[in-house]
Order: structure tokens, then C-alpha cells, then sequence
């Protein structure tokens, strides 16, 4: 079984698990261990991974982190494990710190059993970074993400390769969560960027440049929407002529436009039921949404959350939000974060009545 098939497969169960995770232990035992294992290792190899890894270093003594993944008699790569759910917040985790320097591993993570955020020590020797250079989420992955996770399966672990690629994927996102941002909002300086490489005669006042940040804003966006039709048009001259094609397109065109019923439930009070027809994916009033933000949830959910808190689409209902009017998303993953609260994966977590991913329909 190829690696990413194997990871769909362990996500598809990782979703059906949540709802009955009450405990740290639960968290471990049902998606922590089974990650590991994923990644190649023998969980109940102690020569492969060591559960409850101690060290004394000074006058802290007893403390430990949940694993140490073992190659060749040492640690590679510690992993501090927290209730599903838990925000995750590296800062807290001073033991994590402590084991990175006194040990020879050059990578940590740090996880809830979802969401997997991987350390190193890129920019001191030693020193584990405060920031993670890559983020896994078990419920919302692409093939890339995939690929640059297979660098960590025991098969493919190369420290030296490893911590390379692992420079060049920190940058990487760097820049792109800077894109990201500024093609939200572009900034001052973003805006005068564009205008020193473009034809632009006016001033370039404080005022004028406000002014210009919608067009740039419009632009960016436009410049995406381009690529994407490209990248469309580009598959789509690639399928095969004739009847083929009409018979698929015909097919496509009559699921979309069928009304299909669909729910999502997770942890305590969360549920929320939608309806997937021909305007997008509609969640209905009524829905009942986390409070709670955990970080993995994109900056455009939690501001439209702010919105509709602030103009009466949202209330406060005790320990959740609830939805008093219908909203439409365009996509179902999207409804499932603005759900749920964190970043999800809306074809696994959307369930027909008889508990059917959406996926799977």
C-alpha cells in the first residue's frame, strides 16, 4: 500500500474516533500510537520507541515526554501528546525544550492527536525553534503535505536530508502565509512594491496608496482565480474526447444539482446540519458551533464568526454559538471549519443519516 493511501485509510478511522476521546490516554492510545505507527516504527518496540522518555537534567528530575521514536540505540524525534481538542500552545511545553538540547534528537513534535506540529532547531544549533516549520492535520491533508511527511517515515528518515528539507519547507511556508496575508490585506509596503514594478505615474501618497489597496486586493484575487481556470481547462483538454466525456459531465451536473440532507457532530454540544444542493453547501439555522478557536482555523472563519456574532446571523447560546439563519458555503470543508472551529476536512466529517462520509456518497 502506497504511503498515501495509507494515510486516507488511517484518516477515515481517525475521524470516527473523536466523538469518544475523554482522555489524554484516549488521545494517545487512538490516534497518537497509530500515527507512530504509521510512520513505520513498532509501537510496542522499545528499541523503536520508548514510551514515557525520561532524562534528569539539573534539578529537574521525573520529567518526561510521551515518546521518543529510537534509531540506531538514540532518539530522533520527541513527541509531547495532548488531549484532542487542546490548544496547542509549544510555549507551555518546557520539558519539550529542555529534552530537545540535552538530547541528540533534531526534531519534536507536539500534537492533540489531529493536528501534528514539527520542531527543529533551524535557527540555533540545539535549541528547539518556537515556531513549528510544518504542520500535519490528519483530517485535512494535501498530497504534498503527504509527501513532505514521508521524509519522517523510519524507511526515508535521513537526519541530515531531513533537517535540509526541513529548512527549505520552513521559508516556504513562511512565504506563503505572507502571500496568504497579503492577499487578504495587502499592506503599505506591498502596495508600493507593486507600484515600483508596474507602469504608474501618480504620487505615491499615504492616502493614494490607501486607496489603492482594494484594486491590489481585486488583482491578487483575480490573479489566483486565472490560474486556477488555467490549471481547469488544462485538465479538462486532457480527458479524452466524445461521448466519454459528455456521458461524465451529464453525471457531475446531476449529483450537484440533487438536494442531499447531511449532519456533523463532534465533541460535546457541537452539531450542525447542511444541505448540499445547486447554490453550494448550505448549512441550515440551528446549527450549534465550537466556541473554542483552536489555531489550525484559517484567519477568514474566525473573522466571518466575529461578523455574524456582531450582526445577529450568530448568538451566544451557553457553551456553543448558534446559527439563526441559513448561510451558504461554497464548499463543504469550509462549512466544517466555521463549524467546528478548527481546520476539518468537510467530506469525512458531513455524514448522511446513516452515517456515510460524504466522501463515501
Amino acid at each position: 500500500m502506497d504511503f498515501i493511501d495509507e494515510v486516507r485509510n488511517r484518516s477515515t478511522r481517525f475521524a470516527r474516533r473523536l466523538e469518544h476521546l475523554a482522555t489524554e490516554e484516549a488521545t494517545k492510545t487512538s490516534l497518537v500510537m497509530p500515527f507512530i505507527e504509521m510512520l513505520g516504527y513498532h509501537v510496542f518496540d522499545p528499541t523503536e520507541v520508548i514510551p514515557e522518555f525520561t532524562a534528569d537534567f539539573g534539578n529537574k528530575r521525573g520529567e518526561k515526554v510521551d515518546y521518543a521514536l529510537v534509531q540506531h540505540g538514540q532518539p530522533v524525534i520527541l513527541i509531547e501528546a495532548k488531549k484532542h481538542g487542546t490548544t496547542l500552545k509549544v510555549e507551555q511545553e518546557s520539558q519539550l525544550f529542555r529534552y530537545f538540547s540535552a538530547t541528540d534528537a533534531r526534531f519534536a513534535i507536539l500534537t492533540d492527536g489531529i493536528v501534528y506540529r514539527f520542531y527543529s532547531d533551524l535557527d540555533n544549533i540545539k535549541e528547539m525553534d518556537k515556531k513549528p516549520f510544518f504542520e500535519f492535520n490528519m483530517l485535512d491533508f494535501t498530497e504534498v503535505q503527504v509527501e513532505q511527511l514521508k521524509q519522517f517515515h523510519k524507511d526515508k528518515f535521513n537526519l541530515t536530508e531531513t533537517v535540509e528539507a526541513a529548512r527549505d519547507l520552513k521559508y516556504t511556508n513562511e512565504i506563503k502565509r505572507v502571500l496568504f496575508e497579503e492577499m487578504n490585506a495587502p499592506c503599505d509596503d506591498f502596495v508600493r512594491f507593486i507600484l515600483n514594478r508596474i507602469d504608474y505615474p501618480g504620487l505615491r501618497t499615504k492616502n493614494r496608496i490607501e486607496q489603492l489597496v482594494p484594486v491590489v486586493k481585486q488583482a491578487f484575487t483575480q490573479f489566483v482565480n486565472d490560474l486556477l481556470e488555467a490549471r481547469l481547462k488544462l485538465v479538462w483538454n486532457e480527458q479524452p474526447p466524445g461521448p466519454i466525456v459528455e456521458e461524465v459531465q451529464t453525471k457531475t451536473e446531476t449529483v450537484a444539482r440533487a438536494p442531499l440532507d447531511l449532519f456533523l457532530k463532534t465533541r460535546g454540544e457541537v452539531q450542525a446540519q447542511a444541505r448540499r444542493d445547486e447554490d453550494g453547501f448550505v448549512v441550515l439555522a440551528g446549527a450549534k458551533l465550537a466556541k473554542e478557536e483552536l489555531p489550525t482555523l484559517l484567519p477568514v472563519y474566525s473573522e466571518l464568526r466575529k461578523t455574524m456574532l456582531e450582526d445577529g446571523r450568530l448568538v451566544d447560546d451557553g457553551s456553543v454559538y448558534r446559527l439563526t439563519q441559513d448561510h451558504t458555503f461554497k464548499t463543504s470543508s469550509a462549512a466544517a471549519c466555521f463549524v467546528t472551529g478548527f481546520s476539518n476536512s468537510g467530506p469525512r466529517t458531513w455524514k448522511d443519516s446513516n452515517g456515510i462520509p460524504l466522501r463515501d456518497l
